[in-house]
């Protein structure tokens, strides 16, 4: 009993850190203002002093690959958070200094290291003493977390550890699924087709195993990456797939339903009919599940139909009516999308 709650508390902290990471970083940096911002961001601000720094020892404190923190200056350059300077001791190098917008971002990228290291202290406790599938599950929410926030180095090491601890135990299950993180990784490291693959044999694998959660929440990952890729048919097979063998109300339909309403509304469908049932369809199905996040964004997504068809004050309506209905969450991506739409259009609706 007291080892059930053992585990169960560290569960709790789990899903407190991944609240505080969404709070710290998707939320609070959209309502301090810096809505064009993305997580991993704060690698950089974490790490700028005073003084200035080169990258090659930016990319050393951070962890991540030149390239990728290159990429990452030269984004923030054109955003106006961080310039660069010819370093007076080095003639060939350049210094990055955060400029006084960068200088705001420090206090919220602490907040998000904060998060971060909660992961790892709940993971550190958990591999002393837990059963193998605890501990493979607390590896599949770290290598999120770290996807998400964009820190692929330290994801890559944690999926790494996943599958040497899943071939070790014979947990096929979260092999596959550990497969589908490392697919993820290769995604955002732009390998588009490798990435594929991997979310390929991992789900083939959920799906012939008949672990349906895991296999719906791959889905629709796979299904936007091939639709990315240019493989429409592919993708549209994926939802196809899961939802006809899924109950209506499973959790994730409204999402799945809202990617096929895309694709049928893209090349080679062009249904637009089809894709506007699907759509409202979806709406429906977020709003009998109360997930006010997913009907905003199959809202948005709807709105954006009707605005290539002439009907964006219907669309700003639709948006309208359900961003009221938010009493938190007003710096979430989403709904900043919402009022963006509605700045350009909520005129049009009121005519």
């Amino acid at each position: 009993m007291a080892e059930n709650s053992h585990y169960n508390s560290l569960g709790l902290l789990l899903r407190l850190t991944y609240q505080q990471w969404t709070l710290a970083v998707d939320t609070k940096l959209a309502e301090e203002g810096f809505g064009d911002l993305r997580p991993h961001y704060a690698n950089v601000f974490t790490f700028v002093p005073p003084e200035g720094i080169q990258v090659a020892e930016l990319t050393k404190l951070a962890h991540v690959r030149k390239q990728s923190m290159t990429q990452t200056i030269e984004e923030l350059e054109k955003l106006g958070y961080v310039e660069r300077r010819p370093d007076p001791n080095d003639r060939r190098a350049r210094l990055v200094f955060l400029t006084e917008r960068g200088k705001k971002i420090s206090p919220i990228a602490r907040a998000a290291g904060r998060a971060v290291a909660l992961v790892q202290q709940a993971l550190s406790e958990v591999e002393t003493d837990a059963h193998p599938v605890l501990y493979s599950a607390c590896l599949i929410f770290v290598a999120d977390t770290h996807l998400r926030v964009g820190d692929l180095e330290t994801a890559d090491h944690v999926i790494r550890r996943m599958i040497a601890h899943t071939e070790k135990y014979l947990l096929l299950p979260h092999l596959a699924i550990a497969r589908c993180l490392e697919g993820r990784l290769l995604l955002a490291r732009g390998e588009l087709d490798a990435g594929i693959a991997l979310l390929q044999e991992g789900f083939a694998v959920l799906e012939a195993g008949e672990f349906r959660i895991a296999w719906r929440l791959a889905a629709p990952e796979l299904a936007e990456a091939l639709y990315d890729s240019g493989q429409p048919v592919a993708a549209l097979s994926v939802i196809e797939l899961v939802l006809g063998q899924s109950p209506p109300h499973m959790l994730h339909s409204p999402e799945l339903i809202r990617i096929k309403g895309r694709l049928l509304a893209s090349e080679p469908y062009k249904d637009l009919v089809g894709a506007e049932d699907c759509l409202q369809n979806a709406l429906a199905a977020a709003a009998s599940q109360a997930m006010l996040s997913w009907e905003l964004r199959v809202a948005l997504t709807l709105a954006e139909l009707w605005r290539a068809q002439d009907r964006a004050a219907d669309g700003a309506a639709l948006v309208d009516s359900v961003q009221r209905k938010f009493t938190e969450g007003f710096g979430t991506p989403d709904f900043l999308r919402a009022k963006q739409f509605l700045a350009e259009f909520g005129n049009e609706a009121m005519d």
